[in-house]
């Protein structure tokens, strides 16, 4: 039941990498650019204005950093921290949550940021530590983390 229920929500989520490092949006962080509100202790960086406002829930850094913490502990995948853009929904059409990489970026809508920021972090380490973000959700990892 629980591995049915998952795998619908990863179809639901709809998201994916992009390794095309040629693309002219790469060149402006794919269309995101790089600027950040806030910028961890451990370096994670998050964008979330103005869909967010400082103070809101999803707003703290440190929200994110313990997260892909436990995230790298359950993957057993160590990889710096990367870039998250929290996003409206209607920015993100038919996803929850994408990873894009080259420059390496995840890109989360605030309805439902914890659970598409653990999925697309789960992307982002293994394109980091395999070079395939696994955008068919093949990785026994988007089941156990």
């Amino acid at each position: 039941m629980r591995i049915t229920a998952v795998l619908t929500i990863l179809l639901l989520v709809g998201c994916g990498g992009s390794n095309d490092e040629s693309s002219p949006q790469a060149d402006n962080n794919h269309g995101y650019g790089y600027e950040y509100d806030v910028a961890g202790a451990t370096g994670l960086r998050l964008r979330y204005t103005p869909t967010l406002k400082a103070g809101d829930y999803y707003t703290d850094i440190a929200f994110y950093e313990s997260e892909f913490e436990r995230i790298q502990d359950c993957t057993g995948i160590s990889a710096q921290t990367p870039f998250v853009i929290v996003v409206k929904p209607e920015q993100l059409p038919g996803h929850f949550g994408y990873y894009y990489s080259n420059p390496s970026l995840i890109v989360i809508h605030d309805n439902v940021a914890l659970f598409a920021f653990r999925h697309e972090a789960i992307h982002y380490l293994l394109d980091v530590s395999t070079g395939d973000p696994d955008p068919e959700h093949q990785s026994p990892l988007f089941l156990k983390c």
